[in-house]
């Protein structure tokens, strides 16, 4: 191992890269994410704009949903009553626990 000019720990230049395998599969329709568009992107802006102004905590927010969009597009979002903490800590969800 070497040190480049950054300082950082550099393992030997001379490595061969692994050779590529097959192309992965494409994931599956029911995998897919599908972002709002027209009517659904304007119910989903007002849901976002509803939750700001009002300053409220979304669990949708805080765990950082990937589906936020399914959700907020058609007008609906899950409230955290007792503010933008949770008091179970799950080790899976990105919410902020007490």
């Amino acid at each position: 191992m070497w040190v480049d000019r950054w300082g950082v720990g550099v393992m030997n230049r001379n490595l061969k890269m692994a050779s590529r395998k097959a192309p992965r599969p494409r994931l599956p329709n029911w995998f897919r994410t599908k972002l709002p568009s027209g009517k659904e992107q304007e119910m989903f802006n007002e849901t976002m704009d509803a939750v700001k102004d009002n300053k409220l905590h979304t669990v949708c927010q805080e765990a950082k949903c990937p589906n936020i969009h399914e959700c907020w597009s058609s007008g609906d979002a899950t409230f955290m009553i007792a503010g933008k903490e949770c008091t179970r800590g799950c080790r899976f969800c990105a919410v902020g626990s007490l």
